[in-house]
């Protein structure tokens, strides 16, 4: 049976296809769903449309794929704006999809099932308006959390600013409280845009990216390089995601003050995460 999943996430919209267990592929469209909701709440107009037009190109390219099952889940942006369940009815409207607004929860649990794969270990997901921490201690949850600050929401507040950006990322680090040691992944766009950049990618490549190790000093050089650029400069980077170089350094903060706070010296990155996640639920819901 042929899966597509779509995730409606805060800065981009993802499209992925799965058969037999394995991913056929993904694509991303940037639309900065959370643009301006720091100052209004509200998802914006020219957002909404962008990400309308990014779903339409998906479930066309899921019926082209001849997908048999389409799920669609969002993520912070719907689930906090004012006007969230005005824009899933449009969707609901417009291509007869539900979507599915998973909770804070269930967004930690999703990106940790996709990368860790039910193993032990933690995961960090800088979205782009939210953050989730969750760890796996023989095979339960020991810990889990989510903070409304993310790539997009900070470079809303804080511009091009390292400093401000560095601050913001610091308090925001401090509101995980008490996590558990073990070994990290980190996943989402900053992340493997991180590893992406690291490794000079001409070209992405979900399998070089996947399962790559950065340290803490190499995280902190890439985001002070970042910071130094402009981001007309970040555009030309080798591993930029088109859409991404203005988002990237604050979502770098994020990263750097995380992996401070929490005392990871090392982390890998993993390709896989909510998509993959989510789709394994799915599976399991529909057994069960």
């Amino acid at each position: 049976m042929k899966y597509g999943v779509i995730d409606i996430g805060s800065n981009s919209v993802r499209l992925m296809v799965s058969e037999g267990g394995s991913t056929l592929f993904k694509l991303s469209v940037i639309t900065r769903l959370a643009a301006g909701m720091n100052v209004s709440g509200k998802i914006g107009e020219d957002s909404a449309e962008k990400t309308l037009s990014a779903l339409s190109f998906f479930v066309s390219r899921a019926e082209k794929e001849k997908v048999d099952k389409l799920f669609c889940f969002a993520t912070s942006a719907v689930r906090t704006a004012e006007n969230g369940a005005e824009f899933t009815e449009k969707v609901k409207t417009l291509f007869d999809i539900d979507v599915d607004v998973v909770s804070e929860q269930t967004e930690a649990e999703i990106g940790s099932l996709g990368a860790l794969g039910g193993k032990d270990g933690g995961i960090i997901d800088i979205g782009g308006g939210s953050t989730e921490i969750f760890v796996v201690k023989d095979g339960k949850r020991v810990y889990s959390a989510s903070v409304p600050v993310g790539a997009v929401r900070m470079t809303d507040t804080c511009g091009q600013d390292e400093a401000a950006a560095d601050l913001l990322a610091k308090s925001t680090a401090h509101r995980f409280g008490n996590v558990p040691r073990t070994c990290f992944v980190a996943i989402g766009g900053t992340a493997t845009s991180a590893a992406a950049i690291s490794l000079k990618l001409s070209e992405y490549s979900s399998d070089k990216v996947d399962g790559y190790v950065m340290t803490a000093q190499r995280l902190k050089s890439i985001k002070k390089e970042l910071f130094s650029m402009s981001v007309e400069e970040r555009s030309a980077l080798s591993g930029m995601q088109k859409g991404r170089e203005e988002i990237i350094a604050s979502g770098m903060a994020l990263l750097v003050a995380l992996t401070d706070y929490i005392g990871i010296n090392e982390i890998s990155i993993s390709d896989k995460d909510n998509l993959e996640g989510y789709l394994l639920r799915k599976i399991h819901e529909q057994k069960n």
